[in-house]
């Protein structure tokens, strides 16, 4: 099994006030994708319509996280620029929604934080994601990746 990298905090801006039941109430939405692939489905672009609708009614003053993910399914190397994709084909989809692009943090994870632990070569489709979280404008964390 690969030794898992845990994302290394870069960053963190001033924290401005923001209602404490808005990121609690607003839930991670799940855009799920195909084995080794970018692309967006229809049902994938309801789950996008969804975020963005929250996202405008939760909070004027938030971001969206993007953050992609991939299984177990090919190298470290492969399922980074995976993940990256998959979290850029979301946001690419979040701005012709029209949120704005700065107000879209971009995290590819790769295979480091699975939503399912399984070994290499396991391809579990739960893995096979990209998270859209609402967080505090201006206040969000900074991770290392090649995603920014």
């Amino acid at each position: 099994m690969r030794a898992r990298r845990v994302p290394i905090v870069l960053a963190l801006l001033a924290i401005l006030p923001l209602d404490p039941g808005v990121a609690r109430s607003f839930p991670p939405f799940i855009v799920g994708f195909a084995p080794g692939d970018a692309k967006i489905g229809q049902a994938e672009q309801r789950v996008i319509a969804a975020a963005v609708n929250s996202y405008r009614d939760a909070q004027p003053d938030a971001a969206l996280r993007v953050g992609g993910h991939a299984d177990r399914v090919g190298s470290e190397e492969f399922n980074q620029r995976l993940s990256c994709a998959r979290a850029e084909a979301v946001r690419t989809a979040l701005m012709a929604s029209r949120v704005p692009a700065g107000r879209i943090i971009l995290e590819g994870y790769g295979e480091q934080r699975p939503s399912s632990d399984t070994t290499d070569g396991v391809a579990h489709p739960a893995n096979r994601r990209v998270e859209i979280e609402l967080i505090p404008w201006p206040a969000q964390i900074y991770r290392a990746g090649p995603c920014r």
